[in-house]
């Protein structure tokens, strides 16, 4: 799985394939005994979002956070369900990426541009799975879902 260990403010972008831009924040983790997307899946849900952003600075983040997230015991359901979210999540996060041309101090660079509020009908799903999961009442998921969400989803709350 690879992802950013630096930058991306309010959501953290996890996905099954090299960025691409050679920065040098871009990290490279692997799971032996679970399934890349089951991974993906989880540390891209509000459930993760909520655990990362109480427990450490928001700026950095490393391969000790991202294994520091528990996820044991998971049945064979939980699995097959995190496993196909994770695939419909990262395409998703795919589609409304957008390349923009940036000027820098060391002239233009092309970087790809992850818009992952687009996909937070998805993560909604991911919570849902992970709430089974976790044993979380209705009242528990709906805090974890709507945490941060006036931060994290900006002016598309106002929307309509």
């Amino acid at each position: 799985m690879d992802y950013r260990s630096a930058g991306g403010r309010y959501w953290k972008i996890f996905l099954d394939k090299p960025f691409g831009t050679g920065n040098s924040s871009e990290k490279r983790v692997t799971f032996n005994d679970i399934d890349r997307y089951v991974i993906i899946s989880s540390v891209s849900s509000d459930v993760f979002w909520w655990y990362y952003s109480s427990h450490f600075d928001m700026f950095n983040l490393g391969d000790y956070q991202i294994f520091g997230f528990r996820l044991s015991n998971l049945s064979n359901l939980i699995i097959e369900r995190l496993k196909e979210i994770g695939k419909i999540y990262e395409h998703s996060l795919e589609k409304n990426a957008i390349i923009k041309n940036v000027q820098t101090g060391h002239g233009i660079v092309s970087q790809k541009q992850y818009y992952v509020r687009k996909s937070k009908p998805i993560i909604d799903e991911i919570d849902k799975v992970l709430a089974k999961h976790y044993g979380f009442t209705e009242e528990e998921l709906d805090f974890i879902i709507n945490y941060d969400i006036k931060y994290r989803m900006g002016d598309e709350l106002n929307e309509e």
